[in-house]
């Protein structure tokens, strides 16, 4: 409701422009959608396979800011994808995902081989494109996907980790999984223990899969070209990022 009422506001008296921040979550990563390019105009046609109630709610939450933009509303929507850490200095969110699995598969001395890719979008790169796409008048009333142009594949992180002097073998999903389901049972200590229901047996089909259609950003890409703001690529990132978790202690030296 708290859209509905910004909406509202926007919409008395004097117009006024709405910047939505809104999630590539609003389609659907299942096996059921069709692994086709997802432009930034694409409708949002696929709410009966969103299973989660946070794509549920932003789903609902950008078809009101697509209703009010059909009504004459100026509202800019921006689709975020996987946010990770400042691209100079590595801060980072420790309860993200991400680190959660960089730190459980160190602790666990082994990973699974999944064929997902994992979007690194830095937190500075996202705020900087946004800013400057929000400042240009030519660019009002469009929707945007603010991802990173060549995300990392899961399998070449793992890689990265072992070349930074962390043991990781790389096995079976089904091992893996009941190893750190082990560890749960034995009270060591690991990152993913408050996600071992993400990483149960049953979701093994969803986790080794990549079923991550490709996004496409060409909205973002004219609107920022000419401009001094680059997002670091997955090579730049990984030691910023490194480096910064073994500062904090969040990863052993």
């Amino acid at each position: 409701m708290g859209t509905h009422e910004i909406f509202r506001l926007a919409s008395h008296l004097k117009p006024k422009i709405v910047h939505y921040i809104s999630t590539l979550s609003v389609f659907p990563m299942e096996d059921e959608l069709p692994l086709l390019p997802i432009e930034e105009s694409d409708q949002l046609d696929f709410d009966k396979l969103l299973i989660t109630g946070y794509a549920q709610s932003k789903w609902v939450s950008e078809k009101m800011a697509l209703l009010a933009r059909s009504r004459g509303l100026c509202v800019n929507i921006y689709r975020l994808g996987r946010i990770t850490g400042h691209s100079q200095t590595g801060a980072w969110n420790t309860e993200d995902l991400v680190c959660r699995m960089i730190k459980g598969c160190i602790q666990l001395g082994m990973a699974p081989m999944i064929a997902t890719k994992i979007d690194l979008t830095p937190v500075d790169y996202t705020c900087d494109a946004l800013i400057n796409i929000s400042m240009q008048k030519e660019g009002l009333g469009k929707t945007y996907h603010l991802i990173h142009p060549n995300p990392i594949s899961f399998n070449k992180l793992i890689d990265y980790l072992n070349f930074c002097g962390y043991p990781i073998e790389q096995v079976s999903y089904a091992k893996w999984s009941k190893a750190l389901l082990v560890t749960a049972q034995k009270g060591t200590a690991n990152a993913l223990h408050p996600l071992l229901d993400l990483f149960s047996p049953s979701n093994e089909k969803n986790i080794t899969e990549n079923h991550s259609p490709l996004f496409l950003a060409e909205n973002t890409e004219k609107m920022l070209s000419g401009s001094k703001i680059h997002c670091a690529t997955a090579e730049e990132l990984l030691p910023v990022y490194i480096n910064y978790l073994k500062k904090i202690g969040y990863l052993p030296n």
